[in-house]
């Protein structure tokens, strides 16, 4: 990627990155795996680079579309008459994401000594699944480790904790003037 970037082509550097994607999925599927694991693990490669700040530069458009078609493709891969037959299934999944998140990541970032509200803000933060989850979800459901209604359960459950998270995250009051949100506080 350092190469390409010393081309200063913009156009060719999107193609390198977006070839070196395909490459890599269909380098997954050709072994065995699933394309999204491929997928994964080339913005893995990308986004570890020296050049992962000018890539996401210049890819930023392309990934807003790619992350809109994905949403829009779980959202079709949500079977709902499964969902429908086992609705405690989705609701366990989505109490124990934001719940268990929230408290998890509240806890974590308070014993490293910040305030209380800093706390809040990073566990409300991450009371979401990600997409790794459904990379997961599919690799489990392939290898016939889940079955169909656990799958539709976490797509529909990853669908329906990023809308939560994004309501709780607006809930969340500002920080009050002259307040460090980043700062630890004080030992003693």
């Amino acid at each position: 990627m350092r190469r390409v970037l010393k081309a200063a082509n913009p156009e060719f550097f999107v193609l390198v990155a977006l070839a070196l994607g395909f490459v890599t999925a269909a380098l997954t599927h050709a072994v065995g795996l699933s394309l999204a694991l491929g997928a994964f693990l080339a913005g893995l490669l990308v986004s570890e680079s020296d050049a992962a700040h000018q890539t996401m530069q210049h890819l930023l458009p392309l990934r807003d579309a790619f992350v809109a078609l994905f949403f829009v493709t779980m959202g079709i891969l949500v079977n709902p008459r499964i969902l429908i037959s086992r609705p405690s299934l989705l609701l366990v999944i989505v109490g124990l994401v934001v719940v268990g998140k929230l408290v998890v990541w509240t806890v974590v970032v308070k014993l490293f000594r910040y305030p209380l509200r800093t706390a809040l803000k990073v566990g409300i933060g991450l009371t979401q699944i990600g997409e790794f989850s459904y990379v997961l979800v599919r690799v489990a459901r392939d290898a016939h480790i889940v079955g169909d209604d656990m799958y539709n359960a976490t797509l529909a459950a990853s669908i329906v904790t990023i809308l939560i998270n994004g309501l709780l995250i607006r809930l969340v009051p500002q920080q009050p003037a002259g307040e460090s949100p980043v700062s630890p506080s004080p030992a003693g």
